[in-house]
């Protein structure tokens, strides 16, 4: 048997913590997005009222969210017109408190152009099987440029 000593030890337990994020959109040059994200403890509880620091590379935006009574905190993100096309990175992290852990994450995020097909005239009439009909169109992006190498108008469109 092993005599007291009157030694003690403290011992602090504190909680990790971990982002959810429930889609990943793809981002359209002229539209704006907002991008959710849940912040749970190790007990899959939210983290509420807690700070959010985030960064989006794109334009270089470093600002600050709270997440809601359920965890979830919103980064509202404005694709101008002219945004450059490509991958970008929205990093988000949390510092931590006295009972829980910081947490960090990042996701991936595509702005894409829109392509547009514009129908500028066609066989007008009733068709039935084994009719030709003619049709032109433009396609551009959304921008509006028209892409030339679309079409070469002296062969029929693939699968015609």
């Amino acid at each position: 048997m092993l005599a007291p000593t009157g030694a003690y030890a403290n011992v602090s337990v504190i909680g990790t913590t971990d982002f959810q994020l429930n889609n990943i959109p793809r981002l359209y040059r002229g539209q704006n997005a907002t991008i959710e994200a849940r912040l749970i403890d190790n007990a899959y509880q939210p983290v509420r009222d807690a700070p959010i620091n985030y960064t989006w590379s794109a334009d270089g935006t470093n600002d600050l969210a709270v997440t809601d009574h359920n965890g979830v905190f919103s980064v509202n993100l404005t694709i101008d017109e002219q945004h450059e096309l490509g991958n970008f990175t929205l990093s988000y992290s949390y510092p931590g408190d006295p009972i829980r852990q910081s947490s960090s994450s990042e996701i991936h995020l595509w702005v894409v152009s829109m392509t547009l097909i514009t129908l500028q005239s066609a066989t007008s009439g009733s068709m039935i099987s084994g009719d030709i009909g003619e049709y032109s169109g433009q396609v551009t992006d959304d921008n509006r440029t028209p892409d030339l190498t679309a079409f070469d108008t002296t062969q029929p469109p693939a699968g015609c």
